[in-house]
């Protein structure tokens, strides 16, 4: 899912050099591997949504692991 719509539809907040946009829905339902298109730009970033109303539920989950000592975050 997240390939197929977030290759072919959606919205790009980044002129990246690939066909990758964001798909609010797909984003939704799998926490936060929606926003391709602002994971192309950074894909380093632990951190996929970057636009107001973006909702990465992902990343709050990595927060959320961070406070209890699951895992370290830089």
């Amino acid at each position: 899912m997240v390939n197929a719509l977030g290759h072919r539809y959606g919205y790009r907040n980044f002129d990246t050099n690939d066909n990758s946009r964001n798909h609010t829905l797909t984003a939704l339902l799998v926490v936060g591997e929606g926003y391709q298109n602002n994971h192309h730009e950074s894909p380093h970033s632990a951190n996929f949504a970057v636009k107001k109303g973006e909702i990465d539920t992902g990343y709050w989950m990595c927060l959320l692991a961070e406070k209890f000592g699951l895992v370290q975050m830089n």
